[in-house]
């Protein structure tokens, strides 16, 4: 984030974890699961993609050196074990036997060269900020990697999981002669079948997978952008499975349908909003404050997001390993909000109004929705909201 936008209220909520299945058929042939995305991945390559569609992907072709459980804790994936001697130095040693999709021996050579090669920008990708601190990758034998790094790090195991990163094998190799991107091979319990860009992506079982072999054996994403199409697709039987991908609205409606199936879990996804700390207004951290006081989130909840969120006092959610609960809760309290105001040299002009504001957000309906009843929250404590949504690029 650049400084203008370095100061974050967390006035609305983390969503819960949703999919929706049908229990009909909608295979393509036996052993096929359906699943429907809202946009084509951008990069299959583990090293480049950071959307949500590309990660889906690559969390399932590729193999990290860790993962996290269901508890967000760091767990062995081809990393059956570590050490961290001291604060610099992590010391992997990789499971023996792991091949990958093609048949090749997975090796600490190319543990070691696919973050070398995102680390000396061979590969151009957003990740590479992440291994900043890494000074320098020993392979002692080829079961055996050591990451040597500038400074501690708190949070370098979680960086190294899947999806975050995915082991690509090495050039040289008949793997490394494919394109990531274009062809990916990686170790993961699925390896690439097909892409039609802009409509599917076809997976199968990996028959060699290292760990427990997946029961499903082929999965087809096919690529629906539009939200009210995915769940007519779901309702008539013909796909299977989404993900976090419709409206509160749409989620309610087909938990009454027959044939559907809507599971819920915890989830890590937040939704906030930014301050322009630049701004003559909101640079006094009294009107950030106030604006904070003035969001009733849990009404938020309650009847626009149909219960499926809960209240967020950070950007980590309860179950991180770094969730603090000391952080300050700026709870609903409109008369506090008002006082901040007040106090911030922002008082009531003869229609009610202090100031105007304006909100940026996307042309999505939900968020649109959203900065509706922010406007309506707001307005309660003299803040006049405009809203201008754009495309979301």
């Amino acid at each position: 984030m650049t400084s203008a936008l370095a100061a974050f209220v967390l006035a609305i909520a983390v969503a819960l974890c949703l999919s929706a299945c049908t229990s009909g058929s909608a295979q393509a042939r036996p052993g096929t699961v359906i699943f429907l995305m809202e946009n084509t991945p951008n990069n299959l390559d583990p090293r480049i993609g950071t959307d949500a569609e590309s990660q889906y992907l690559d969390s399932l072709i590729f193999s990290s050196l860790v993962q996290r459980s269901d508890q967000m804790t760091v767990v062995p994936d081809l990393a059956e074990s570590w050490q961290i001697p001291d604060p610099l130095t992590y010391i992997f040693h990789l499971r023996p036997g792991v091949r990958f999709q093609n048949g090749q021996p997975l090796t600490s050579a190319d543990v070691k060269y696919t973050f070398e090669s995102i680390m000396s920008g061979e590969v151009k990708t957003p990740k590479r900020g992440s291994f900043a601190i890494v000074r320098e990758i020993d392979t002692p034998d080829p079961l055996t990697v050591v990451f040597h790094l500038r400074q501690p790090y708190a949070s370098f195991l979680w960086d190294l999981m899947r999806p975050a990163i995915g082991i690509v094998p090495r050039p040289g190799t008949p793997g490394g002669a494919f394109k990531p991107a274009e062809h990916p091979i990686g170790s993961g319990p699925f390896r690439f079948v097909r892409q039609v860009p802009g409509e599917e992506v076809e997976l199968e079982r990996n028959p060699d997978y290292f760990g427990k072999p997946p029961k499903i054996e082929r999965v087809v994403f096919r690529i629906v952008p539009d939200a009210t199409t995915r769940a007519l697709e779901l309702r008539k039987g013909s796909a299977d499975l989404t993900l976090n991908s419709l409206t509160p609205d749409m989620v309610d409606a087909l938990a009454k349908t027959p044939g559907v199936r809507v599971t819920d879990d915890p989830g890590t996804i937040i939704q906030y909003v930014a301050f322009n700390c630049a701004d003559p207004i909101l640079r006094h951290r009294r009107v950030r404050q106030a604006l904070a006081y003035a969001t009733d989130r849990p009404q938020i909840i309650r009847y626009r997001l149909r219960g499926q969120a809960r209240v967020a006092y950070g950007l980590l959610p309860p179950g991180n390993w770094a969730y603090d609960p000391s952080v300050p809760h700026y709870d609903f309290d409109p008369a506090r909000a008002n006082q901040l105001l007040d106090e911030a040299g922002f008082p009531r002009g003869p229609d009610g109004i202090r100031f105007h504001l304006t909100l940026k957000t996307s042309t999505d309906e939900t968020a649109r929705l959203l900065g509706a009843v922010l406007q309506q929250q707001w307005r309660q404590v003299g803040v006049a909201l405009d809203l201008h949504s754009l495309e979301f690029g």
